[in-house]
Order: C-alpha cells, then sequence, then structure tokens
C-alpha cells in the first residue's frame, strides 16, 4: 500500500475527493485516482462503516474489456453488468482496483 502511495499522487489537490457512492448509505465512498493513461487509473472503494456492506460501483467505459484487478488481494473483478462491478465490502475496509 505504500507503494501504492508513493506510485500515485493520492493526495493531489487536482484529485476529486471521496465521494459517498449513495445518498441513502453515505458510509461507502468512491474515489478516482487518475494515472498517466486510463489503464493507469486506480479505482479506490472504501466501506468507512462497523457493517458490512454491498458496493456497486460504476466503471468507465475503457474498463469494460479487461477485468479491474484488487491491487492488495490480487483477485480479479469482471463487472456485473455494462459498466457496473459488485464488490462486498467488509467493516472499515478499502479496495484498491486497477484495471488488468
Amino acid at each position: 500500500m505504500i507503494g501504492i502511495r508513493q506510485s500515485q499522487q493520492a493526495f493531489d489537490p487536482g484529485n476529486r475527493p471521496l465521494q459517498p457512492m449513495r445518498r441513502d448509505n453515505p458510509a461507502v465512498v468512491s474515489a478516482l485516482i487518475p494515472g498517466k493513461g486510463t489503464e493507469d487509473s486506480i479505482y479506490l472503494l472504501a466501506n468507512l462503516s462497523e457493517k458490512s456492506h454491498r458496493a456497486v460501483a460504476e466503471i468507465p467505459d475503457s474498463a469494460q474489456d479487461s477485468p479491474l484487478i484488487d491491487l492488495i488481494g490480487g483477485k480479479q473483478l469482471a463487472a456485473i453488468s455494462k459498466n457496473k462491478i459488485e464488490i462486498l465490502l467488509g467493516p472499515y475496509q478499502a479496495v484498491w482496483l486497477q484495471q488488468g
């Protein structure tokens, strides 16, 4: 995780802050950390709650052709529909995804 933070300017003032994924559940947030190209971008999904939550995130059109890879766990996530992925986030869990 330290390597990811050093290589990606996650706290660059030009980047968008964490955004709630749904209005009815502000505990699950997401952020896009842009890279040099579309394939280098990192998607952060985080659960800021003490309960598990299922997150459904929209992915850009460019990420539909290849799976997203969990940078810490190494799992691949395929889209559940044309432009969405679904993942179960445990309490206080963050997942860093990158196009594979």
